[in-house]
């Protein structure tokens, strides 16, 4: 049982020994709801400088292009801590739009063909992989060092910083699109094998 479902446990037991003190079922629902919005972004913030922390200590030019190695080795690492059992992230396949320009461009058809042509060491798949937390938001280590060296993003956008943290509600000039959620996607396309074989 969480910390917060102990906590308005004894909140109830509490009216045990003062009627005035039992919580109403609003009041429960708005404490639930204000706790875990803090511990969600104290999560998340958490976790984002845990991906930038991780990335900037990977050499630029091991980052542009290699999103699938790259979230992969992330989603390991976290994998690892005891956070990703109640804040699981998972790794996510798809299409990036910024300023509506399609970046990839890719179908579940094309796809479908990269992952059936099995592992494979080519340079760049014509994808790209992000990580998604359990409340829908994207983390992605590689995207703005990949638009800044393609020219796509220019040089100068240094306060998106290194990893990008995005959600619907406040998509600033991106929108993703995910084809495909595998925790395992890399092994199915790369020549790299799963660390358990």
């Amino acid at each position: 049982m969480s910390y917060l479902n102990q906590f308005i446990s004894a909140w109830k037991f509490g009216h045990t020994f003062n009627s005035q003190v039992r919580p109403t079922h609003d009041q429960v629902t708005t404490l639930r709801a204000q706790v875990t919005a803090v511990l969600e972004t104290e999560y998340k913030q958490w976790l984002h400088a845990q991906a930038t922390g991780f990335a900037e200590g990977i050499p630029p030019r091991h980052v542009i292009n290699r999103c699938h190695a790259i979230s992969q080795s992330f989603f390991e690492n976290y994998g690892r801590h005891g956070a990703a059992t109640s804040y699981p992230i998972f790794v996510t396949v798809g299409n990036v739009f910024y300023q509506g320009l399609d970046i990839y461009g890719l179908s579940k058809n094309e796809l479908r063909a990269i992952i059936s042509q099995g592992p494979t060491t080519r340079e760049t798949l014509g994808v790209h992989v992000w990580l998604t937390l359990s409340d829908s938001t994207v983390m992605d280590l590689t995207l703005i060092p990949t638009l800044r060296a393609r020219g796509i993003l220019p040089a100068g956008t240094r306060e998106l910083g290194s990893v990008l943290m995005w959600n619907e509600a406040n998509p600033g000039p991106f929108r993703f699109r995910p084809l495909l959620v595998d925790n395992q996607f890399l092994y199915r396309v790369d020549s790299i094998r799963p660390p358990d074989e």
